[in-house]
């Protein structure tokens, strides 16, 4: 055997990097002075410069690990290392190692970095929770570049003890990277037990994801719940984050320009540092791949016996490309996304602190719901596109600008001028982009507010008879926004095709100018590898650019969404200008915000306890010349001065006037809500307890609201019985499924407007507050049960009594007013009188004598009342309690029926044109590149004649792609999604609409919203996106394959397993990512609730001092929406790392068999291969995420699906025998012919049993009974509401089941409980059919005493036209006001039969007697049912009609019914006036 050259024949002691005598080593080696230098030295060099760092960083923790056998064999494995590098250094000082010096300096630092390792190894398993980054990252590069000093060694051969000791030491040091990856969970210390798994997971299980497996596993063969998700990394804690941020934007300048750009920057800068490691190392291979490529073809053309040797190498750097290249990316774009995931939460939680501190008012419903589901979410959806790509791709695009140029020369300036016309025209766009989508996102937000509004309000809808005309506005709200988002999807499409079009019109201007400036030089046409490289060098150009095409929009819609949410954050937080207690301002921070105030409470007490004794000259509030108001007010008018001293006994204070007086707007200032402007406050105790007058009710159970935002440990079962039973809940409580466990559902839709009242006293007693506010909490009560709650509650013996309470009681139920301590008349905010209740009322002519009350009405009982024999209120008002659907196997697939639902509201013809464009646009595409090889290999020079025809067929199949790509596009965005999106709103608008109330009334709105809002928008937005996404990507997967197939066809071998792999993957992947994906809709639910819920409730919330509770369950609801949210963005990772690593699998595979079979394959069609295996990767994990997306989104239509199918319909398909006269009904005759009535179109649960009553032409009729008699289901009954079991109703001798149900709501007017106004005009509201003339409706208005109420709400002048046509903002109006309009709706509408329930319930007695007068006069030729609950308003009807038990009990004239002393009706107004 020939012994090797010497080492000087080699050239060992040249830097290299390579040999140069192909008679050394085979003449594939490094030289051993560039090993030295660069294997050896640079690595650990690096390595211990960053050890002290490290351990300084180990030796301030404290212990975090157990030890365990694990250590100890680390540890020793380490010391054998080091061992071993004492034996390498002894044997390169001892011999003559070649390398000589540079040797012996790598084998001393080596031997410190042995020992360095030796501490680490035990510092780091005790002292960290996850095995060491540093250790790992260290040993794993050292290893594999030793492998090439091993070979080195043995091929040198001057020592085989050194070539041993070298290859032992790489083995162990393998063994020692496997032990130091072992995950330490089983050995955490207890308080470190919960850490999530990528927090414990090592640098090569977070690295290739491998964490992820068994949520992927679980995923795949069972359904996700929120609370079988696996933590997720801690610094994605809401808590933590709403620290961060908080502070972030409280250091900064806030009125800078950017400042809360500024602010997330320096709050996530190390975050974002982490990102710029693994983005240059992307680059960096990025850069290689087109010079791997050019180096591939170069060699598979030669011939010589070196090249196969630099072909076996080439299947190594093929692999170090493609791998690197697939971590790297996955690598970067998890940090970015955790970062982005920081953002979202980091807002979102900033956000709901700052909406807590705003001023009542500061911000509505609708906006809140914009800032936090499209706006942040928006934010968080670009800001890694934004921050982590744009820098990077500019600096790809100026490398391979200067690439290029090396290549073809002074025509790369072809590629720049598309880069730099496309990007223009981006910028260009960038604005319109932003000002359509806007103008789009407006008209989406106005049509779901007015269909919530609606939904909202369905049974007023039905009641009045305006189903057809809300859905008529929905129908041209929605054609109005889709003719809008046209010219969105208009801009969109050029968007998009100006995203795929550079790279087309970039190769063909390159190659064009290049065979031009040939021609005319006469040189000489493109190599083959010339040409594969500029391709690829184009490509690498093109695709920085597309990304920047992608950000440049997407920057200005990010900045647009930071700037809006900016604003909101920059709106003054509320001002507390009442003088508190030194303590209470002592124990506060320096901010306003009452959430930081801690609050002083009563002790627990039980009904029979007493509070201890208050001294008298306690004074707990004081206001001096106070004026509240929410604009200001003239000068000259007089502010409140009052004076509250606390008893030992209570204080009762009742606070009357007139509708519009300020009442509501006085309590809301003594709780801090209604801004002071002018006077001085004090208060003793700001903390109160808060009753609104529309009771607040978060979607929990009866006990969670009425305990409130109380700890559990703090819980007191006594007093909590004891408050239930006196604002008689008990028996409710008994009747409902869950007991005090039930969900009252979105603003208590589950409970009769009693209960929720009740509820809202319940648990302004149960917080024994010193001091209590109460906005008219018992109109909804009937007469029975707000007696029994007011003895109990308010009375002498009353609890608050008892706790020693200062009690704020507002009301229009006058009757009370003798029980009172004091009484306060109010009117235009000032106080008009104020006494107690004899001194006002010897008063001539004030409010409290021309009240008329005598002492006999009111006799007092003393002593709290037994509720046992109250009547319960039952479902005709609340309807059962629905329970929740649960999760089913739908969720992990999608039926093809749900395609094919889908596919037909596309239209077949449309996605057969569609399939055509793409099938062209794939084909063409990939031949294209095949073009240019067949183009460079033929013998055709540049200045040959045939030019033209290279060029000009080339340039025709890049016209037809790119005619492809935008037809394709144009087609989806602009033709095809519009139609379907009205087709598929249409069907859930009528299913909606059509459905019987009995449905309506058991479904939750914000399910129904959610089909108008959520489901729309994926099927407007995300869906198509989708559809179009997963075209594009699937035909060209299926191009890139035939030509990689062409170019080595033993290639097609692997196919089946490949698409085996493929499908496995998909499967793997799509089940879970489904899940998480619906997940992450259901659990952003919660949270959007918990935000809307708390902003209605704002008031109640800081008046109780519940602010830091309630945003304290705000963050760990985020954190449960935030953990689908990161871990489908964390899988989406894994699947882009699988199929990269699946795809440099193919790629090493496609080279090493194109090196064994170079004689048989042709080099350039490879290269076009190797092209497409750049890509392939990245189109993979497109087409799978897209497909993804679509399978979720597709979620949408089949809930769209489901409800039109499964909702039942109203309206029977029956033939109507008679159809009415178009003045019917003219006489106004009822005739109830042995009516039963049911609720539900079952049919099934009769309320109301044979029901026989004839009411005359023009006849009034009362209708009364106790909570749950069925009264109003009667009045309803007339309406086709309810429906009839047997018996007939005829109106006017007609029988109204023959009569469609629209069209009997339209011919009679209605007036309910509960005020019905919708978004719009005055004149909308006043006259929705559109028939009145002005003068009618400020007619209308003028005869209702609402019109100077209306002008001064609406600011509109005094005139018709201009007050009529101002938009009506409901909240700056009373609950009076609004049903002194719905009144004048009434009268407009001038029908001959007029439906009263209770509309009188939120009006002051004046008011009321003023309302009753318009009904006796306006409707004196009508006929009129009116459902009372105030017996003494029915004693001037004509007749009167008692229900008890679903039956008519008792009818006649008031006057003969009271002369019966033990019938029905005149035990009913005794009870009332007793």
């Amino acid at each position: 055997m020939a012994s090797p050259p010497p080492p000087s024949l080699c050239r060992d002691n040249w830097l290299g990097p390579v040999l140069t005598n192909s008679s050394c080593r085979g003449g594939f080696d490094f030289t051993v002075l560039f090993e030295a230098s660069f294997l050896t030295i640079t690595p650990a060099a690096c390595f211990l410069l960053l050890v002290p760092l490290r351990l300084l960083h180990l030796t301030k923790q404290s212990p975090k690990v157990h030890t365990s056998i694990i250590h100890v064999v680390a540890l020793a494995v380490a010391a054998v290392s080091a061992a071993i590098q004492v034996a390498l250094l002894a044997l390169v000082a001892t011999q003559h190692v070649a390398g000589g010096r540079d040797s012996l300096v790598g084998a001393v630092l080596e031997l410190l970095a042995a020992l360095a390792i030796v501490v680490l190894v035990d510092l780091e398993h005790v002292r960290t929770i996850r095995p060491s980054f540093l250790l790992s990252a260290y040993l794993f590069v050292t290893l594999l570049l030793d492998l090439a000093r091993v070979r080195t060694a043995w091929l040198i051969s001057d020592s085989r003890a050194y070539s041993a000791c070298l290859a032992t030491s790489v083995a162990l040091r393998l063994l020692l990277l496997v032990l130091e990856n072992v995950e330490k969970r089983k050995w955490l210390l207890p308080d470190e037990k919960n850490r999530s798994v990528e927090s414990v997971s090592g640098p090569f299980n977070r690295g290739l994801f491998a964490w992820l497996n068994g949520l992927l596993r679980r995923g795949y063969t069972v359904l996700l719940t929120g609370d079988t998700l696996p933590a997720i990394h801690e610094k994605l804690a809401s808590s933590n984050l709403a620290n961060r941020f908080s502070d972030a934007w409280t250091r900064c300048n806030q009125s800078r320009q950017n400042a809360l750009l500024l602010a997330m920057i320096k709050c996530l800068r190390w975050e974002l540092l982490g990102v710029a490691f693994p983005r240059l190392c992307l680059v960096g291979f990025n850069i290689a791949q087109p010079f791997l490529v050019n180096k591939v073809v170069t060699v598979l053309e030669e011939t010589d016996a070196l090249s196969m040797d630099k072909g076996y190498g080439l299947i190594g750097a093929t692999a170090i490309v493609f791998v690197g290249s697939a971590v790297s990316t996955a690598a970067y774009e998890h940090l970015g996304f955790r970062a982005a995931t920081m953002v979202r939460g980091g807002l979102m939680a900033l956000s709901f602190q700052h909406m807590m501190d705003l001023p009542l008012g500061g911000t509505d419903e609708s906006s809140a719901m914009s800032l936090m589901g499209a706006d942040i979410e928006m934010l968080a959806e670009y800001f890694q596109l934004t921050v982590c790509e744009t820098w990077a791709n500019v600096l790809q695009l100026g490398l391979a600008t200067w690439l290029l140029e090396t290549e073809v020369g002074v025509v790369c300036i072809a590629p720049i001028v598309v880069v730099v016309a496309f990007t223009a025209m981006s910028f260009a766009m960038g604005n319109a982009v932003s000002v359509r989508q806007k103008t789009w996102l407006q008209a989406t937000e106005m049509r779901i507010n007015f269909t919530s509004e609606v939904l909202g309000s369905i049974r007023n809808v039905k009641f009045l008879g305006l189903t057809e005309i809300m859905s008529d506005e929905i129908e041209a709200l929605r054609l109005s926004e889709l003719q809008i988002s046209k010219k969105f999807r208009q801009v969109q499409t050029i968007r998009i095709c100006m995203v795929n079009l550079p790279q087309i019109v970039g190769q063909l201007g390159t190659f064009a100018a290049y065979a031009i400036v040939a021609k005319v030089q006469g040189s000489g046409g493109l190599s083959v590898s010339q040409a594969i490289t500029s391709l690829s060098l184009i490509n690498l150009l093109i695709d920085p650019l597309r990304m920047l095409m992608h950000s440049i929009p997407a920057t200005f819609s990010s900045m647009g969404c930071l700037h809006r949410v900016e604003d909101f954050l920059r709106h003054p937080n509320r001002l507390e200008k009442r003088q508190l207690p030194q303590s209470e301002v002592a124990s506060s921070t320096s901010s306003t915000n009452l959430s930081a105030i801690e609050r002083s409470r009563l002790p627990p007490s039980g009904a029979k306890s007493a509070p201890s004794p208050v001294e008298q000259s306690d004074r707990i509030l004081s206001l001096q010349n106070v004026r509240f108001g929410w604009k200001a007010s003239s000068p000259d008018r007089v502010g409140i001065t009052l004076n509250v001293s606390a008893s030992s006994s209570g204080t009762l204070i009742a606070i009357v006037g007139a509708v519009g007086s300020g009442k509501s707007t006085f309590l809301k200032g003594l709780a801090g809500e209604t801004p002071l402007l002018e006077g001085d406050f004090l208060i003793q105790y700001p903390d109160l307890a808060f009753c609104d007058q529309s009771p607040w009710l978060s979607n929990a159970s009866v006990r969670d609201n009425i305990v409130g935002e109380d700890s559990p440990s703090t819980f007191d079962a006594a007093w909590y019985r004891t408050v239930v039973s006196a604002c008689a809940l008990d028996l409710d409580l008994q009747r409902m499924p869950a007991g005090d466990e039930t969900l009252v559902g979105s603003k208590g839709t589950k409970l009769s407007g009693g209960q929720k009242q009740r509820i809202a006293i319940a648990r302004a007693v149960y917080a024994r507050k010193r001091i209590a506010c109460f906005d008219d909490v018992l109109s909804g009560l009937d007469n029975a049960t707000a007696r029994l709650v007011f003895n109990n509650v308010f009375g002498s013996a009353g609890l608050l009594r008892r706790l020693g309470c200062t009690v704020f009681f507002a009301t229009h139920s006058v009757h009370h007013l003798p029980r009172v301590d004091s009484i306060i008349v109010l009117g235009n905010g000032q106080i008009l009188e104020q006494g107690s209740y004899n001194q006002l009322r010897s008063q001539s002519g004030g409010y409290i004598q021309r009240l008329s009350i005598s002492l006999g009405q009111v006799n007092e009982a003393e002593g709290t009342e037994d509720n046992s024999n109250r009547p319960v209120e039952s479902s005709e008002e609340s309807g059962p309690v629905s329970e929740p659907i649960p999760p089913n196997g739908g969720r992990q697939t999608t039926d093809l029926a749900v395609y094919k639902y889908y596919f037909s509201a596309l239209g077949w013809l449309r996605i057969s044109v569609l399939v055509f464009f793409l099938v062209v646009q794939a084909g063409i595409g990939g031949f294209r590149d095949i073009w240019i090889e067949i183009w460079s290999s033929s013998n055709d020079s540049a200045w040959d004649s045939r030019l033209g025809y290279w060029l000009g067929l080339y340039g025709a199949f890049s016209l037809i792609e790119a005619s492809g790509i935008t037809l394709a596009v144009f087609w989806v965005w602009v033709i095809i999604v519009p139609a379907a999106s009205k087709n598929l709103h249409g069907k859930v608008l009528r299913a909606c609409m059509g459905a019987p109330f009995s449905f309506l009334s058991n479904t939750e709105t914000g399910a129904l919203v959610t089909r108008f809002s959520q489901d729309m928008r994926l099927v407007d937005m995300t869906l198509p996106g989708a559809f179009i996404s997963t075209g594009f990507q699937l035909f060209g997967v299926l191009a890139q394959g035939a030509i990689a197939i062409a170019s080595l066809p033993y290639l097609a071998a692997t196919l089946p397993f490949l698409i085996g792999l493929l499908a496995l993957i998909q499967r793997f992947y799509l089940r879970t990512s489904r899940q998480l994906r619906l997940l992450e809709i259901e659990l952003k639910s919660p949270l959007y609730t918990h935000f809307i819920e708390s902003l209605a409730g704002v008031a109640t919330i800081r008046a109780f001092s519940w602010t830091r509770a309630s945003t304290s369950r705000m963050l760990s609801k985020l954190d449960g929406a935030q953990r689908p949210y990161y871990l489908l963005l964390c899988i989406q990772r894994w699947l882009d790392l699988v199929l990269s690593l699946t795809v440099a699998a193919l790629t090493v595979l496609l080279v090493g068999a194109a090196v064994a079979l170079r004689s048989h394959i042709d080099p350039g069609l490879l290269g076009i291969a190797l092209l497409m295996m750049m890509d392939l990767g990245q189109t993979l994990s497109s087409l799978i995420q897209s497909w993804t997306l679509l399978e979720t989104s597709l979620g949408a239509i089949a809930r769209i699906k489901d409800f039109v199918e499964d909702t039942p319909s109203e309206e029977n398909i029956v033939a109507f025998e008679q159809p009415p006269h178009p003045e019917w009904p003219s006489q106004g005759e009822v005739s109830f012919s042995n009516a039963s009535i049911a609720y539900g179109s079952e049919r099934t649960d009769v309320v109301l049993h044979d029901i026989r009553l004839k009411i005359r032409a023009g006849e009034k009729i009362g209708l009364c009974g106790r909570t749950g008699s069925g009264k109003s289901s009667l009045a309803l009954s007339l309406l086709r509401l309810n429906e009839l079991v047997s018996g007939q109703i005829l109106i006017d001798g007609q029988d109204i089941s023959t009569v469609p149900r629209s069209l009997v709501r339209q011919r009679i007017s209605g007036l309910s409980q509960d005020p019905f106004l919708f978004p719009g005009t005055i004149r909308q509201n006043a006259d929705p059919l559109g028939v009145a003339a002005d003068s009618d409706i400020i007619n209308a208005l003028e005869c209702v005493g609402v019109r100077d109420a209306l002008v001064s709400a609406t600011s509109a002048r005094d005139n018709g036209e201009t007050l009529l046509d101002a938009t009506l903002n409901e909240t700056s109006l009373s609950q009076g006001q609004r049903q002194l309009v719905c009144l004048a709706r009434a009268l407009i509408k001038k029908s001959k039969i007029l439906i009263l329930d209770e509309p009188t319930s939120s009006l002051d007695t004046e008011t009321d007697a003023k309302v009753q007068t318009v009904i006796r006069e306006a409707f004196r030729d009508c006929t009129v049912l009116m459902v009372a609950h105030r017996i003494h308003t029915l004693l001037d009807m004509d007749q009167v009609a008692v229900m008890d038990g679903g039956r008519l009990v008792e009818v006649g004239p008031p006057r003969v019914l009271l002369d019966r002393p033990d019938g029905a009706f005149a035990k009913l107004l005794r009870l009332e006036q007793s």
